[in-house]
């Protein structure tokens, strides 16, 4: 992936991006599982799993669509301003920011 946005270019293989998305995937949550289907059972939770699959394999295509069309969207914000949809992002990240900042 190639972003000029006057620093030097960063150049990840598919690979390299692959461990990194993995790396972000098995984090704090995979510790919560065992517990999660323990509670939910097996078939419940494996179907609520695959259904998340589904939702993040399509959110991931989606924000791969508008950062290949808006290459200067360096976040949410960005992203919702370029395409003119979802006015209100700004206010959830700033509710989101506002969490984060209260939780830590």
């Amino acid at each position: 992936i190639e972003v000029h946005d006057g620093h030097p270019p960063r150049r990840m293989t598919w690979l390299q991006i692959s461990f990194v998305e993995l790396a972000e995937i098995v984090g704090a949550g995979v510790l919560t599982m065992p517990s999660a289907f323990a509670d939910l059972g097996w078939v419940v939770a494996m179907v609520l799993l695959t259904l998340m699959l589904f939702a993040s394999v399509y959110t991931g295509t989606a924000l791969s669509r508008v950062r290949c069309m808006f290459p200067n969207s360096l976040n949410f914000v960005l992203m919702s301003r370029y395409t003119q949809k979802w006015k209100f992002m700004e206010y959830l990240s700033a509710v989101a920011v506002m969490g984060f900042l209260l939780t830590a």
